[in-house]
């Protein structure tokens, strides 16, 4: 699938809906790897112009959107499940998708029942398919990880006396 085949496709690929408040910022992150020729960064670009930009309330309850948690499936596989997150939110294990993943700039804006084609990681052409959709709730927040600098031989958290 080609950039040019996004648009050729157009009619044939499902609505999606993005809020206007997360557009902003998506194209802010997009727009840079674009421009430097990344295909996730163009793909998601490509979305958002296609998109249907709406307010809150007006957005369909099964939107998969920033904070969504998804279940999804990609071509026969087994169902996956994450949480949708802006890429500095992403952390390795923790069942995130970074929007910006090939799998995440697919899902955004997409609804249960919805398909589509996407570039996987290889270059090879997948089908994304959404299952169901959590929205965003507080529970649905990555927890911020402070990293803490260690020297050697220094334990930040020595134990109690008498402690062994």
């Amino acid at each position: 699938m080609t950039e040019s085949s996004i648009v050729s496709l157009g009619s044939i690929l499902p609505q999606i809906f993005i809020p206007h408040r997360d557009q902003p910022r998506l194209r802010q992150i997009a727009d840079p790897l674009a421009k430097r020729g990344a295909w996730t960064g163009r793909f998601l670009l490509a979305e958002l112009d296609r998109s249907i930009g709406c307010d809150d309330d007006e957005l369909p309850k099964d939107t998969v959107v920033i904070g969504s948690r998804v279940t999804y499936r990609i071509d026969d596989e087994e169902q996956r499940k994450g949480l949708l997150v802006y890429p500095e939110d992403w952390i390795a294990g923790c069942g995130c998708i970074s929007v910006l993943s090939p799998e995440g700039a697919a899902l955004i804006g997409l609804r249960v029942g919805n398909a589509m084609q996407f570039r996987g990681p290889l270059g090879r052409d997948r089908t994304i398919r959404v299952m169901e959709v959590e929205p965003p709730h507080a529970s649905n927040v990555v927890p911020f990880r402070r990293r803490e600098r260690v020297l050697p031989g220094f334990n930040p958290r020595p134990e109690p006396d008498g402690a062994a």
